[in-house]
Parts: C-alpha cells; sequence; structure tokens
C-alpha cells in the first residue's frame, strides 16, 4: 500500500500519471490588506479606462460627424463647379452666415480712402475656411 496521505494521480500530456501535490504544500495567502491595496489599484485602472474608453468615442463621434460635414459641403461644391455669379441659391446653400467686421482707415484718416474690411464666411457643413494669404 502507498504510505503518503491524501495524494491523487493525475494523467499528464505525455500519457503518465502522476500524484498531486498540491496537499502538500500550504496555499498561497496574501494578506488582506495587500489584497485591499491591489483592489484599489484595479478599480482605479478600471475607472482611468472607461474614462479613456469614453474620451475616445466623443472624439470618434466628432471625426465622424467632421467627415460626414465635409461630404455634404463637397456634394454642393460638385454641384457648381463652374461659378457664372453667386445667386441667392447659391449663397443659400454654400454659407451658413458671413460676417462683416467695421472697417478700418488705413491711412490714419476718419473717412480716408485707404480703408481695410475683414470679411469671415462660415460655410454650411464645414464652417469657417481659413484661407492662407
Amino acid at each position: 500500500m502507498n504510505s503518503t496521505p491524501n495524494r491523487t494521480a493525475f494523467p499528464t500530456s505525455n500519457g503518465t500519471r502522476t500524484n498531486d501535490l498540491r496537499g502538500k504544500f500550504p496555499k498561497p495567502r496574501i494578506s488582506d490588506e495587500h489584497f485591499t491595496e491591489l483592489l484599489a489599484d484595479y478599480e482605479a485602472e478600471q475607472k482611468e479606462l472607461k474614462e479613456k474608453v469614453a474620451a475616445l468615442q466623443s472624439e470618434l463621434s466628432k471625426t465622424l460627424e467632421a467627415t460626414a460635414n465635409a461630404e455634404k459641403f463637397m456634394k454642393v461644391v460638385r454641384m457648381y463647379t463652374s461659378l457664372e455669379e453667386l445667386t441667392p441659391t447659391l449663397l443659400r446653400e454654400f454659407a451658413e452666415k458671413i460676417v462683416i467686421h467695421e472697417s478700418e482707415a488705413l491711412d490714419g484718416k476718419r473717412r480716408g480712402k485707404l480703408r481695410r474690411q475683414e470679411i469671415e464666411i462660415y460655410y454650411s457643413f464645414v464652417g469657417k475656411v481659413e484661407l492662407p494669404d
């Protein structure tokens, strides 16, 4: 008879049997304090990951919306590739709003002939487009 207590034979990958040594060694145990620290770290990491996922989903949503708006704008642009004149219909389709700023004198005179006036055009679907000088 076998004199070793509580050993059970288990098959291994090569077909032989081996004795279970789990009963021979004490089970590893971490302290409650260490477990609490690990759990807090895990929960903090989970919270951080959820916040990152939410931020990335928001960014993706904004990108998808911008892409859709650009596609809508390009559809309107393709309809009017060679403009002869600016009609009210065309203006309504292309421009969301036009902001005309107060003019300023370039020659220092209040009613001088050299004046500058800034005009901002906010296009439909894409907003204000900054053009290089």
